[in-house]
């Protein structure tokens, strides 16, 4: 994975939300974090299009004007990569993150025109549209998916659902989420989290719970309530509660911890480099993750070696060792707030079961989730369609 003057050029384009976006999220980090992977693997990634695609209502007259400012958007494209000489042209097209609330309105009209390779990464098919509010958007999901040279998934669950779509069986891929490899701090921990709970102020001699996600409605919120209800049976125990997010439900969810509000911390809003050392301090990391996709802050905790206990769906499944002896957390079966309460109650009483889970969660993360280990895959994939980056 080496460079040189040659044309490496990948057009790169996330419907749902740019590398760039001004509100961070998980979906945007993984965008960021394809665009440092194709990086890795020789390729120089540019930004095609900030065209949001997204609708959240599912208002069809809204969908037809998306497509339309999506053709003519691709259509401005194209006009502008013809008049490169052919050597300076993309030499490929890459999507990231395209269903039917956020289609792809660019990629198959410029890859198709300029007959370069079409490459999804995350896709999802929700047939229960096919007819629904959203089918318009969800007709052009599968045309994208049809026309697509490589399709690659971080959830495993997604790819029942489109391989049938696919124009060939080799089509698509299954690649581990992954991210960078957190750089090592000369701050000691136990220096780290003395300033930290003086900052705050945090007693800092109790287990510290850490949660990252959006305080929002919906599944957000039902995995806090969920946390919450199991916390309130064990007030006899010593803890804090730390909390990085916000969202339209966070001024309800304070309501609701009142009675523990010596014991919980509201952060708000943290950068990723705000976030890094509250990984790096707390005891565990805490997170239902009800109806979760994959869960980045969970994976970003095992990186750091910060122990999870977690709801168990697929994709957060597949941040996990299959060896529960090789795992760096507990995963819980989905709804079952009693073996979610006793985890917690192991964690919370056991600092050598921590200590084990974090050698653990940092040994797999870092094997078999860091950028260089997607690289890898992602570089197999890419060469037989784009060749390689000389």
């Amino acid at each position: 994975m080496t460079s040189s003057t040659a044309n490496r050029s990948v057009a790169f384009y996330a419907p749902l939300k740019a590398p760039n976006y001004p509100t961070p999220s998980g979906d945007q980090k993984i965008a960021q974090h394809f665009w440092q992977c194709l990086q890795l693997c020789g390729w120089m990634p540019e930004l095609a299009s900030q065209l949001r695609s997204f609708s959240r209502e599912g208002d069809l007259q809204h969908q037809k004007r998306l497509a339309r400012l999506g053709k003519w958007q691709a259509n401005k494209l194209i006009r502008r990569y013809l008049r490169l000489p052919e050597a300076q042209r993309p030499k490929c097209w890459f999507t990231y993150h395209l269903y039917h609330k956020a289609p792809d309105w660019l990629g198959p009209r410029v890859s198709r025109t300029l007959s370069i390779p079409y490459v999804i990464a995350e896709a999802s098919v929700a047939e229960k549209q096919r007819y629904g509010p959203w089918r318009h958007n969800f007709r052009a999901t599968l045309a994208a998916l049809h026309q697509a040279d490589a399709v690659i998934s971080l959830n495993p669950k997604d790819l029942p659902g489109i391989q049938p779509y696919c124009h060939a069986v080799d089509v698509s891929h299954y690649l581990p989420p992954f991210m960078a490899i957190p750089p090592q701090d000369n701050i000691a921990r136990s220096i780290l989290r003395q300033q930290l709970a003086q900052q705050y102020p945090i007693p800092e001699h109790q287990p510290w719970l850490l949660s990252v996600a959006m305080v929002r409605p919906g599944d957000k919120l039902a995995s806090y309530r969920y946390l919450l209800h199991c916390l309130q049976t064990l007030t006899d125990l010593p803890w804090q509660w730390i909390v990085i997010g916000e969202g339209q439900a966070l001024t309800q969810l304070q309501k609701e911890t009142s009675d523990l509000s010596h014991r919980v911390h509201w952060l708000g809003k943290l950068t990723t480099e705000q976030i890094t050392p509250w990984l790096r301090a707390c005891d565990l990391m805490a997170w239902p993750a009800i109806n979760e996709a994959l869960g980045m802050a969970i994976l970003e905790a095992q990186m750091h070696g910060l122990p999870v206990i977690t709801g168990a769906t697929p994709g957060v499944c597949s941040l996990f060792a299959d060896s529960p002896n090789k795992r760096g957390g507990f995963i819980i079966p989905q709804q079952q707030p009693d073996t979610f309460k006793q985890g917690l109650f192991k964690l919370l009483t056991q600092p050598s079961l921590r200590q084990q889970l974090s050698h653990h969660a940092q040994q797999w993360s870092h094997q078999h989730h860091s950028l260089l280990a997607a690289a890898n895959k992602l570089n197999q994939w890419l060469t037989p369609l784009i060749g390689k980056a000389d």
